[in-house]
C-alpha cells in the first residue's frame, strides 16, 4: 500500500494539550514562506543541472555504449539496474535511448521508465517524452502518464499542477490508479482548505479499495477541522469495527491517535482512553499515544495510571517533543495527588531537564549544523536525526528536498568525465542546496528550543504555584 501522501495532511494534527495549553504553537509561518520559495527555486536549479550532468555522461559514454533496439528489453535492464540500486546508470540508459522511447512511445514501458525517472526527479527527460505522448499518443496514453506526473506535483505539495494533470484522467486509469487519482484530487483541495470538495472526492472511493482507509482518516481530518467530531468519530469506526475492510497496522494506530485526541478535546476521556492503547507498543505513534493515556487518565483523577504512562515515556531513549512534554507532566500529575514536596522536586528536576536539553540543542546545532553538516535521514525521508534528537522534516517542507540532496550527493561521485563549465555549476547548486539544507535544519531546531524554553518556564511557573500555596498556608 501506498502512504506517500498521507503524512501531507496527517501531521500533528492534535499538538498534546499541554503545547496547546501554551499558546505557543505556531507553524513558522513567515520564515517558512520565505524558506519554500528558496526550496522551489532549488528544485528549478536541480532540474536543469541533473539534465546537463546526464547528457554529458552520455557524451562521455561514461557507462559504455551499449545499445538497445527494443524498448521492452531497455525496460528489463533498467528494472535490472533498479534492483542493485543503481538509478544513475539506469537514468544514463533511458537518456541514451531517448529516440528508441519516443519512436515507441505507445509502448507501456514508457509508464514505468517515466515513473523511475520522475522518482529520482530527473524532470526534463520525463518531461521529453511526455511531450512526444502529447503530440503522438492516444487519450489513454495521455491519462496514464499524467496520472504519473500528478504524483509527482502532489510529492512537492505542488497542489495546483497535481489537479492539473488529474483532470479527466479518471476513465482512462486501472481501477486501483483511478482510486489514488480520488485520493489525489481529495488530498490537493484539502491542502487548499477546501474541505468540502475533498469529502466529496474521498467519498467516491469504494470500501474495497485499498485506498479507502486512507480516504476515511482525511474525511475524518477534515471534519474536524470543521468541528464535527461526531461525524469523524463515525468515519474512523467505519473502519475500525469492519472486518472486511484490510488496514496496514500503521494505518489503524493513526487512525486510532486521532480518535483518541479527538475524543480526548470533547472530554470523553474514558473512550479516549481507550483509542489510546489500542496504537501498537512499536508503532511511531505510541509516544504521543502514551502521553494521551497520560492526559486521559489525569482528567479521570487516574494519577496512578497516569504516572505509570509518564514514567515509560521519561524511559525512552529517544527525544521527541512527547518524550520532553512527559518531564513536565510528571510533577504536574504529582501536584494534583497533593504531593507538593516530590511534585516541587519534579519542577525542578523538568527545569534541569529542559536547560539541559536546550544547551544539548544549541551544541548540537554548531556542532553537527553550522561547523560541519552532519545529519541523518530516516529511511522514509520524514525524519531528520542530528545528534541525539528527532525533528519531523515533513511537518514543514517536503521531503522531496531531502532526497534532490541525496541525488545530487550521488551524482557528484560521477563528475571526473564531465566538462569543467557543468561542474563547476554542479558544485555551486550542490553547496546552495548544502546551505539551505542548514537553514532549515536550524529552523527546526530553533522551534524545537522555542518548546523547550516553554516547557521550562512552565515547570518553573508550577514551582511559583506551589511556592506561593505553602506560604499562604
Amino acid at each position: 500500500m501506498d502512504f506517500r501522501y498521507t503524512h501531507i495532511l496527517i501531521k500533528l494534527i492534535f499538538l498534546p494539550a499541554v503545547l496547546l495549553s501554551s499558546g505557543l504553537y505556531t507553524p513558522l509561518l513567515n520564515a517558512e514562506e520565505s524558506l519554500l520559495k528558496q526550496i522551489e527555486t532549488a528544485e528549478q536549479r536541480f532540474r536543469t543541472i541533473s539534465t546537463e550532468v546526464y547528457a554529458e555522461l552520455v557524451r562521455q559514454k561514461k557507462f559504455g555504449d551499449r545499445k538497445f533496439t527494443d524498448v521492452s528489453a531497455l525496460e528489463q535492464e533498467v528494472l535490472t539496474l533498479m534492483a542493485k540500486d543503481n538509478h544513475i546508470q539506469a537514468i544514463y540508459l533511458i537518456r541514451k535511448h531517448l529516440k528508441l522511447i519516443k519512436d515507441n512511445i505507445d509502448n507501456r514501458a514508457v509508464f514505468y521508465l517515466v515513473d523511475m525517472l520522475l522518482r529520482h526527479n530527473e524532470w526534463n527527460t520525463a518531461r521529453e517524452i511526455l511531450d512526444t505522448v502529447s503530440s503522438e499518443g492516444d487519450k489513454s496514453l495521455r491519462s496514464n502518464v499524467t496520472f504519473i506526473f500528478a504524483k509527482y506535483y502532489a510529492d512537492r505539495q505542488q497542489w495546483q499542477e497535481t489537479l492539473n494533470n488529474l483532470e479527466g484522467v479518471l476513465n482512462d486509469l486501472p481501477t486501483e490508479d483511478a482510486h489514488y487519482t480520488l485520493l489525489l484530487q481529495g488530498i490537493a483541495e484539502q491542502s487548499r482548505k477546501n474541505h468540502r470538495k475533498a469529502v466529496a472526492y474521498y467519498q467516491k472511493i469504494p470500501d474495497n479499495s485499498k485506498y479507502y482507509p486512507l480516504a476515511v482518516i482525511n474525511t475524518a481530518v477534515a471534519y474536524i477541522r470543521q468541528g464535527w467530531w461526531t461525524d469523524a468519530k463515525l468515519e474512523i469506526d467505519k473502519v475500525l469495527n469492519s472486518p472486511k475492510i484490510a488496514v496496514n497496522d500503521e494505518i489503524i494506530n493513526r487512525m486510532n491517535l486521532i480518535n483518541g485526541y479527538s475524543l480526548l478535546q470533547q472530554g470523553y476521556f474514558r473512550n479516549s482512553r481507550d483509542s489510546f492503547r489500542d496504537v501498537g507498543l512499536d508503532s511511531r505513534y505510541t509516544n504521543r499515544a502514551l502521553l494521551g493515556i497520560a492526559l486521559t487518565a489525569t482528567n479521570q483523577e487516574d494519577f496512578i495510571g497516569a504516572l505509570n504512562a509518564i514514567n515509560i515515556l521519561k524511559q525512552k531513549q529517544s527525544f521527541d517533543l512527547s518524550v520532553d512534554e512527559s518531564h513536565l507532566m510528571l510533577p504536574y500529575v504529582y501536584e494534583k495527588l497533593k504531593q507538593n514536596l516530590t511534585a516541587a522536586t519534579g519542577y525542578k528536576e523538568a527545569v534541569g531537564y529542559y536547560k539541559k536539553r536546550i544547551d544539548d540543542v544549541t551544541d548540537i546545532m554548531t556542532r553537527h549544523v553550522k561547523n560541519n553538516l552532519n545529519i541523518s535521514i530516516s529511511g522514509d525521508r520524514r525524519t531528520l536525526i542530528i545528534g541525539n534528537t528527532q525533528v519531523e522534516f515533513t511537518r514543514h517542507y517536503p521531503k522531496s528536498f531531502l532526497q534532490n540532496h541525496a541525488e545530487l550527493k550521488e551524482l557528484s561521485n560521477h563528475l571526473d568525465d564531465v566538462n569543467p563549465n557543468t561542474r563547476k555549476k554542479f558544485e555551486h547548486i550542490l553547496a546552495e542546496h548544502t546551505i539551505l539544507l542548514k537553514k532549515l535544519t536550524l529552523t527546526l531546531l530553533n522551534e524545537r528550543i522555542e518548546f523547550l524554553s516553554s516547557y521550562m518556564s512552565q515547570s518553573r511557573f508550577g514551582l511559583a504555584r506551589l511556592y506561593d500555596s505553602s506560604a499562604g498556608k
